[in-house]
């Protein structure tokens, strides 16, 4: 009889045993799926930032090249090369395209929950395409009003991107 309750005693502590081990097995697995898929968002996320700089940085060069070729316009007024006209057509269409991306770019900050960043992107966005709105095929503008306007985007810009650059550098994605 002692050694049927000897084997009983080592059957039950075996089995509690296998339980407590196939439930930490369990428990170590999930959680090590949960973090991998917490990291692959991570990663995501930052990969989305970082293409959103990329076009943020696009839509700022293209910019920089309509509002030259607009200055240029309104200084030569008549006299300006039929070929720098179809530049500025050109550079004014790659602006827009640019614009619309970065629209797409504002809906995925916010399906990513970032409110703040939405918010300065369309701030910026929304200055740009103003300034493409007034000063296309317009000539009664000054340099001291094109470069204030300028300077407008410029800082809306570096809010953007300072704003980004705080969320980027975050550990908490």
């Amino acid at each position: 009889m002692i050694d049927l309750v000897s084997i009983a005693s080592h059957m039950l502590f075996l089995l509690v045993g296998a339980t407590i081990t196939g439930l930490a097995s369990y428990l170590f697995r999930t959680e090590g799926a949960a973090a991998a898929i917490a990291r692959e968002q991570a990663a995501r996320k930052l990969a989305l930032m970082e293409e959103l700089a990329h076009q943020a940085g696009i839509a700022h060069q293209s910019f920089q090249r309509y509002f030259t070729l607009v200055q240029e316009a309104i200084r030569f007024k008549e006299n300006w090369p039929r070929q720098r006209r179809e530049e500025l057509d050109a550079i004014s269409l790659q602006l827009v395209e640019a614009i619309n991306q970065l629209a797409t770019a504002e809906s995925t900050l916010l399906l990513l929950h970032e409110k703040l960043l939405s918010k300065a992107l369309r701030n910026y966005t929304n200055r740009i395409a103003t300034f493409k709105k007034s000063q296309y095929a317009r000539s009664d503008a000054s340099d001291e009003v094109l470069n204030e306007q300028k300077q407008q985007i410029i800082a809306l810009r570096d809010k953007f991107f300072e704003l980004l650059s705080e969320r980027y550098s975050r550990k908490d994605l």
